[in-house]
């Protein structure tokens, strides 16, 4: 329904639920840090990472 009226942009394949989110001083969420862990739990890792799992 979201992705006919909205368009694909609007409509994700998969949610997690996290207890918190890596943030700024400024209360920013990191998105490239989130992506990053995201892919490390995937497997996915593309570069050299300070995550344990990479």
């Amino acid at each position: 329904m979201v992705r006919d009226r909205i368009g694909p942009v609007a409509a994700f394949k998969q949610g997690l639920i996290v207890p918190r989110l890596p943030k700024t001083r400024l209360g920013k969420i990191l998105r490239g840090t989130v992506r990053r862990v995201a892919e490390a739990r995937n497997g996915l890792c593309r570069r050299r990472s300070k995550i344990q799992s990479c």
